[in-house]
């Protein structure tokens, strides 16, 4: 027999979740470390050059001599002040610290004169280019002022600067600075040649080395760096929230294909359709970095036609054709399972793949991302793949080629459509709707394939409570981040503002759970 659980019911069991989780937000913003106000200052700067530097001029009160953010606040000033030199053009933005104030707080320190010419040197004056950094011997200082101009995106002053310290006073430090001056100044034949120095090839990190091995087409070898490049990018708390937003799905989906009645030899390939889907994520990583060093999307100017061009036959192709390669892998297990297990171990494929790009898109976007991409990423990522997996398994084993074909190119314009809506608000105003048709369209043909194979039998813990348990730790999660950078309650009211677009998509799957 089933249990049922009326709206009510479950309303109540999303807040009990939730609740703790807040309450664990609300305990773990008392007793946790400082904020990191250096990157936090960073992502005001990039919001609005005044809170910026108010920000950080506050910050620099109570910590004089942190070098890092008077080279921060030195940079992002004279920046401004070469971008908009001009009181009365628009765009000018005025400062917080007048520069009589600038030097006051410098006094307070115990390195003012070093600050002032760190300043003076790395200044632009109206109509001049920068004063001669490199009349001093202070190895120490030109690093400074590289430092200082690499934020003011001056390259190649700041590459000179490096360079004259390194001359003065060799070091691993600056040597790396210098590699990667050159590669974001796009001096890619210096940057190579002095990577073949073994000085600056020793120092240099994994990030450095797979750069190096791919503007030199050396594949094979660029492989691995990558790898354990984008490794060292995680922080233990993205890869648990997405991993328990992925373990939560899992269930769901084992739910779906009445996966406890299976037998003992089918429920063994759970676990490696999950680790497969998890595996093409870095071989599409690859594949991603060597088609941006031979067509450059990030760097070319960006067009409708364009755009709509990368986003079906880059993103969509690419992805699709990697996921299924690797749930190919499964099909001579699947030869006598019933179509109802091969859609779920294909939709596990997706699954794993959605959660591996979740720990990135986490690493760069926050718990801002967190309820998004659990109502969207994951689940599209499920249907896409069981949909081009299954056919491909039936071409194999029917022979319905045509099918396929059809399938997986459709798959291939939907996954692409998706994310160029998503992505086209400042040009088609808010597209963002027709991306959500269409997945809410992809979805519900998702359940209808689930059906094919026979009724669903109806678990005896509902799929809604199910869902709800899942969406309320996933909300914990996100309230658990965003706590971490903004305190308990503003990160409460972003949580709710980064859920509220998808109270359709959560109506549309309690609609085909049917047993709220």
């Amino acid at each position: 027999m089933q249990h049922r659980f009326g709206p009510g019911r479950l309303f109540l069991l999303f807040i009990l979740i939730f609740s703790v989780f807040f309450a664990s937000s609300v305990l773990w913003s008392l007793q946790k470390k400082e904020i990191d106000s250096i990157q936090k200052s960073r992502e005001l700067y990039q919001i609005n050059y005044f809170v910026g530097e108010k920000f950080l001029s506050a910050y620099l009160k109570y910590k004089i001599n942190d070098s890092q953010a008077w080279k921060i606040l030195i940079g992002e000033r004279n920046h401004q002040r070469k971008e908009n030199p001009d009181p009365s053009m628009p765009g000018y933005t005025p400062s917080f610290l007048s520069e009589a104030e600038l030097f006051a707080l410098m006094d307070q320190s115990g390195q003012s004169s070093r600050l002032r010419t760190l300043y003076r040197t790395t200044k632009v004056q109206t109509g001049a280019r920068f004063h001669p950094v490199g009349t001093t011997s202070d190895s120490l200082l030109l690093a400074d002022a590289g430092d200082v101009l690499a934020i003011m995106d001056e390259n190649i002053e700041a590459l000179e600067c490096y360079k004259k310290s390194n001359r003065l006073r060799p070091s691993d430090e600056v040597r790396r600075k210098i590699l990667e001056t050159q590669l974001s100044a796009e001096l890619y034949t210096e940057f190579c040649a002095a990577m073949r120095d073994p000085a600056f090839f020793q120092t240099a990190g994994d990030e450095l080395h797979y750069k190096f091995f791919l503007k030199e087409g050396q594949y094979q070898k660029m492989a691995f760096p990558l790898f354990r490049s984008q490794f060292q990018k995680y922080s233990w708390e993205y890869v648990l929230a997405a991993a328990v937003s992925g373990f939560g799905w899992l269930i769901l989906c084992l739910h779906l294909g009445n996966a406890w009645r299976w037998k003992f030899r089918e429920k063994l390939l759970i676990l490696p359709a999950l680790f497969l889907g998890a595996a093409s994520t870095y071989v599409t990583i690859l594949v991603v970095v060597i088609e941006e060093n031979y067509f450059p999307y990030s760097r070319i100017k960006k067009t409708v036609i364009i755009d709509l061009l990368y986003f079906v036959l880059g993103v969509g192709l690419r992805e699709e054709t990697l996921k299924l390669l690797f749930a190919a892998a499964l099909f001579p297990f699947l030869r006598k399972m019933e179509h109802l297990k091969i859609v779920i171990l294909m939709s596990i494929v997706g699954l794993g793949f959605a959660i591996e790009e979740n720990v990135l898109y986490y690493n760069m976007q926050g718990g801002i991302a967190v309820m998004g991409r659990f109502l969207t990423a994951n689940f599209f990522h499920m249907t896409l793949t069981a949909f081009c997996g299954t056919s491909l398994f039936y071409a194999f084993k029917r022979s319905e080629w045509e099918i396929f074909f059809q399938t997986f190119g459709l798959m291939i314009l939907l996954h692409g459509l998706y994310d160029f809506f998503l992505t086209q608000s400042d040009i088609l105003g808010d597209a963002s709707i027709l991306a959500m048709i269409g997945y809410i369209w992809l979805s519900r043909q998702y359940f209808i394939m689930l059906r094919e194979g026979g009724r669903l039998e109806r678990p005896k813990f509902p799929l809604s409570a199910v869902f709800v348990i899942v969406l309320a730790v996933s909300a914990g999660i996100a309230q658990l981040m965003l706590a971490a950078d903004y305190g308990p309650i503003p990160g409460f009211f972003r949580t709710v503002a980064s859920s509220l677009g998808f109270i359709l998509i959560t109506v549309m799957f309690f609609r085909e759970f049917g047993d709220a």
